[in-house]
């Protein structure tokens, strides 16, 4: 669909039916049928000219009027007003590229054209009007002299000041949407670039822009907005712009289809050739005739745009991508080299109507646009295949969840070094004593043992929603996208499962392990961080690093499964665990202490039973504790140490009690714990 649109867009562009008058008054000055023109060995002024006895023939059999460069052409002009309205009336010439013009009506003189300044125009308009009528006189005997190096084309038109008018509005809205869409073809290339560091979406933008600054010249706007004052550099740009547009084609063509590793520029003998040719001109083109300049930047540009047919052909991708190139570049080359042709011989090659400058620069946009088509299926084929052959070896060590959460449709996102911020529950799980337990074993044995309790534990994580971010040794680190519930839950179900594994063990005369298991919840920062090489996923912030903490503290209270506050709140219904506060301890740099929970659902039914029943008196005893009167506390954890003889909190606290009754913290007691390395 895209493809027939531009089609239709270029088919319309090429093939230009002259301007008519917009309505019946309009008609009525028709300039058809009395505008002469004759040809003149050189340039000469007006009383020269007709002395010379030169010959005026009428062009009534012509709509576009064209001209060969260097040629000199007069106009006549014979305009009779038929009724009473006075109402100003333009001769319009609608070719922005002509060089020199000379108008005259009676004893009005005006000097104007492309290589003089803006404000010479008789009006301030991106093309040429000259008003045919004075105030008083009904007739009018013009004569304008036309001299170009780019050749003349335009269709001869009267036309009313509505008409002029309505003629500016619309250039104006179609120059517009024609700039405005290369403004947003550039941007949008632009944009991939920066997102993907793609040196080929760059060198497109650049492609863009230049031909959009030279069609801007072309069009006359440069000298209308740009540089009014700067005729010489009028003329100048063009074949500059054209040479510079044609460098950023080569190297866009290079890197587009034919790509070395790294993704650096590496020209063929056939750029280098064609480059130099590009530089050459350059230089020569400031001292060479400027017809002569222009013409060599049109030939250039057609050999840079065969030239991008032919890497296409050789590059090794494949697929309709690659066919859509060769079709758009194959339509911007031919349509500049006919419309050099067009402009450098008498009578031109196509048919009057066939406007070549408009079709160029038309199929110009084709080219760009079938180009970002072409380049995003190519791109989408080539970053689909890399990513399969890289995501083919990297996914057994970066979890296939971890890149989903970090929203990547695609592992580019892990390669480009991509993070985010989130909010999950994160999961330490650590052996106690491994390095005793190790030290009785070989290397070999080591390995054995863990792999087989990790094949026990993982699947409990990833049942419950979690991720295993990475093994550290012997420790688990998991993360819980979905909360701390299931966070809570993998814990539970961790400890039941260690229950039947050490069963197991000692069933085959091993030794029983023990693990402590510490959740927090917090925002995070999700990323990778390494080379492609060498990557690694990773969680960061300091509620990992608390969460470490609450593992760690796993040993100081001698019991497995700890939380913190942060979870306890996420939980939806705190009442369906065995949950019971523990302390409040102050983390370094943090001014609110935290809050931790013993979770006991997974310990030997006797024990649950033990911990329910001093359950209210153990948290009476932390209350009084935290309040400073530690001597009714210790009465409390003693009487609690009673009831309950296998639960080790009682006796830690009641410990506590002891010592700070010896050793009073005085005024400064906040009934808050610190963190080993806290101050």
């Amino acid at each position: 669909m895209l493809t027939f649109f531009l089609s239709a867009l270029f088919s319309g562009a090429l093939y230009s039916e002259p301007l008519k008058p917009y309505s019946a008054e309009d008609a009525r000055y028709s300039v058809v049928d009395s505008i002469q023109i004759a040809h003149a060995d050189n340039e000469q002024t007006l009383e020269e000219f007709l002395a010379s006895g030169a010959q005026f023939h009428p062009l009534s059999a012509k709509r576009i009027f064209s001209a060969s460069p260097r040629d000199h052409i007069w106009i006549r002009l014979l305009v009779e007003r038929t009724d009473a309205d006075r109402g100003e009336y333009y001769f319009l010439i609608q070719d922005p590229s002509i060089s020199n013009i000379r108008f005259y009506r009676g004893s009005v003189f005006a000097a104007t054209g492309s290589s003089m300044r803006f404000s010479q125009r008789m009006l301030q308009t991106q093309f040429y009007a000259f008003p045919v009528f004075g105030n008083t006189n009904n007739s009018s005997e013009i004569y304008i002299y036309l001299q170009s190096d780019t050749g003349i084309r335009f269709t001869p038109l009267v036309v009313s000041e509505a008409r002029l008018i309505e003629l500016s509005q619309g250039l104006n809205l179609i120059s517009g949407a024609f700039y405005g869409s290369l403004f947003l073809l550039a941007l949008v290339s632009l944009g991939v670039g920066v997102q993907r560091n793609n040196s080929s979406a760059y060198s497109l933008s650049a492609v863009i822009v230049l031909f959009g600054f030279w069609q801007f010249t072309m069009d006359g706007l440069a000298h209308l907005l740009l540089w009014p004052d700067f005729p010489l550099w009028n003329q100048a740009a063009d074949f500059l712009l054209l040479d510079l547009f044609g460098v950023s084609l080569l190297i866009f063509s290079r890197l587009y289809l034919f790509r070395e590793p790294g993704h650096h520029v590496h020209l063929g003998k056939s750029e280098i050739f064609l480059f130099v040719l590009v530089i050459l001109h350059l230089t020569a083109g400031l001292v060479i005739p400027y017809q002569y300049s222009i013409f060599i930047s049109q030939a250039l540009i057609s050999l840079i745009g065969v030239n991008a047919i032919r890497i296409s052909i050789i590059s090794k991708d494949k697929g309709a991508g690659r066919l859509v190139y060769q079709l758009s570049w194959a339509v911007f080359a031919a349509a500049t080299l006919l419309q050099a042709v067009q402009e450098y011989t008498v009578n031109g090659i196509l048919p009057e109507h066939w406007n070549l400058q408009k079709a160029a620069g038309m199929a110009g946009i084709f080219s760009i646009i079938l180009s970002i088509v072409a380049r995003s299926s190519l791109s989408r084929e080539q970053t689909e295949t890399e990513n399969k052959k890289w995501e083919a070896n990297i996914t057994p060590f970066v979890p296939r969840e971890f890149i989903n959460l970090l929203g990547a449709d695609s592992i580019q996102n892990l390669r480009s070094g991509k993070s985010i911020e989130r909010n999950l529950a994160i999961m330490f799980v650590d052996i106690r004593q491994f390095s005793t337990l190790s030290e009785k074993l070989s290397a070999t044995d080591t390995v054995a043992f863990l792999n087989d309790y990790l094949v026990h534990m993982t699947p409990i994580i990833q049942g419950n929603k979690g991720i295993v971010d990475k093994f550290i040794g012997d420790a688990i680190m998991a993360l819980f996208p979905s909360g701390a519930e299931d966070a809570l839950k993998a814990a539970i179900s961790i400890r039941l499962e260690l229950t039947l594994y050490n069963a197991n063990r000692i069933s085959q005369e091993k030794n029983p392990i023990q693990i402590g298991i510490g959740i927090h919840s917090g925002s995070v920062a999700l990323g990778a961080i390494g080379t492609e090489d060498r990557l690694q996923t990773t969680v960061i912030g300091d509620n990992v690093n608390l969460a470490a903490r609450i593992e760690s503290l796993t040993k100081v209270f001698h019991t497995p499964l700890l939380i913190t506050d942060s979870v306890y709140k996420e939980l939806k219904n705190a009442s369906l665990y065995y949950l019971r506060e523990i302390d409040s301890i102050r983390v370094k740099g943090k001014q609110n202490p935290v809050v931790v929970y013993e979770c006991f659902d997974a310990d030997p039914k006797k024990l649950i039973e033990q911990k329910n029943a001093v359950l209210s008196d153990f948290a009476l005893g932390v209350a009084l504790y935290k309040a400073g009167d530690f001597s009714e506390a210790l009465s409390v954890f003693q009487a609690a140490e009673y009831s309950a003889p296998d639960d080790p909190l009682p006796k830690t606290y009641a410990r506590r009690c002891e010592y700070l009754i010896a050793h009073p913290p005085g005024k400064k007691w906040t009934g808050i714990s610190r963190l080993a390395g806290s101050k």
